[in-house]
């Protein structure tokens, strides 16, 4: 059997890559490079790296996984320089760039847990309505990864929901699934939010061609969210 190394760790927080560029240097590609080649040295391994739209400029989203890569930020072009370097050293691997990942974890901070954090604090919160992508609940990459693997695919494929909608439009559904007030949410243009590194504003992954190999497709984000709340709400 063949042995398959999973790596799901990154330095994720988009704006303080573009300040500590050398920090996700560091963590984005050094370290995660390091374990590549010890994985390939040492079990001759089957690498999974979960990579992101971001490798994308949001100009023409959703991205289907051969358009061609031209990140805006720091973090998007350490993926970047990683889906380059599996290319060329490690061409059996399995490149999944996905979007928008969330879950019901209380304490993490994944969009949803943030957004019912907030709620729970009745604070209002300003959510851009210029960035849209197709969230995905963290349990259909999972799914999406082992069918993948079981299969024994290689190459890009993009990993994400089944609604390609902007935050705010989540934010909402949020807020309608939940039973939470809306009008705590606060529309505004990214352009004003002021954040530190650009976004890919129309961004998001097409699924054609994991939904017609897998004969699967994520679940929708309104689906996936009554799916979360059901499950919490039974296990409460």
């Amino acid at each position: 059997k063949k042995t398959v190394l999973i790596l799901a760790a990154a330095f994720t927080n988009v704006d303080a890559c573009e300040t500590d560029p050398e920090k996700c240097k560091t963590v984005n590609e050094a370290n995660t490079l390091a374990v590549f080649y010890w994985a390939q040295k040492n079990y001759d391994a089957k690498i999974v790296f979960y990579s992101t739209d971001y490798v994308f400029d949001g100009k023409a989203g959703p991205y289907a996984e051969e358009y061609p890569r031209n990140a805006v930020s720091v973090y998007g072009q350490s993926k970047v320089n990683v889906e380059e370097w599996l290319e060329r050293n490690a061409k059996d691997s399995l490149i999944l760039r996905t979007t928008g990942v969330f879950d019901y974890i209380p304490g993490s901070k994944n969009f949803l847990m943030q957004m019912i954090s907030l709620w729970g604090d009745k604070k209002h919160t300003k959510i851009p309505s210029d960035q849209i992508s197709n969230p995905i609940w963290s349990g259909d990459i999972v799914y999406a990864t082992r069918e993948l693997l079981a299969w024994q695919k290689s190459g890009h494929y993009g990993v994400a929901g089944g609604s390609w909608i902007s935050r705010m439009e989540f934010s909402q559904l949020i807020a309608k699934v939940f039973d939470l007030d809306p009008s705590y949410i606060d529309s505004i243009e990214t352009a004003d939010l002021g954040q530190k590194a650009k976004r890919p504003l129309r961004g998001g992954l097409k699924i054609d061609k994991l939904v017609k190999e897998l004969d699967w497709s994520p679940m929708g984000a309104e689906e996936a969210l009554q799916f979360l709340k059901k499950k919490f709400m039974e296990n409460k």
